[in-house]
């Protein structure tokens, strides 16, 4: 059985909270996938024993985001509900490993606990990076790294496909002159 104390625990926390990520799709959805967050958060700071004023600035972040998340089950129409649920959720995972990294750096020997800290640790910057992706694909008014509906594919020769050559240098797709060296383009 795994000890609540355990880091086993967070991260069969952060497996749940992933599955939930992917599996639920529907607008409410986001709250549950945030609840259970605040249950892996709050163990992960329990388990690497967060000092006292990481715990308290926690719990006012954890508080709010049951707030959020209850909120966004009320009124999950909006666009600033799904804003501030993947902002929270990145706020929350952005607190939760470096709890966890302070803990493991802190211990004289590498262990099973340590090793699990290490994984929880890296599931949970992942994700964070998620979300803060996610918190800017919400809150931009188009998508990230697309160049949005005015884009033209390019074709096999473009400038676009290939880097912009030195100015002497002329932009068909020749093979550049022996006497000049550059990069070769491949058309």
């Amino acid at each position: 059985m795994v000890s609540p104390d355990s880091y086993g625990s967070v991260l069969l926390l952060i497996v749940i909270t992933y599955v939930l990520s992917v599996t639920l799709t529907q607008p409410w959805s986001r709250s549950v996938v945030l609840l259970v967050q605040i249950g892996t958060v709050w163990l992960a700071l329990h388990a690497s024993r967060a000092r006292r004023g990481v715990r308290v600035l926690a719990s006012m972040v954890l508080v709010v985001a049951g707030g959020v998340a209850i909120g966004s089950l009320v009124w999950s129409t909006g666009s600033i509900a799904t804003q501030i649920v993947f902002s929270t959720s990145a706020l929350l995972y952005f607190i939760a490993p470096l709890s966890i990294l302070r803990a493991i750096v802190m211990q004289r020997t590498v262990s099973r606990e340590t090793v699990l800290g290490a994984i929880d640790a890296y599931l949970l910057i992942g994700m964070f990076f998620a979300y803060v992706y996610q918190a800017l694909g919400a809150i931009g008014s188009e998508p990230l790294f697309e160049g949005g509906s005015t884009r033209r594919s390019p074709s096999r020769c473009s400038s676009a496909s290939r880097p912009s050559p030195p100015p002497v240098m002329a932009t068909s797709c020749r093979p550049p002159t022996p006497a000049r060296p550059s990069p070769s383009w491949k058309c």
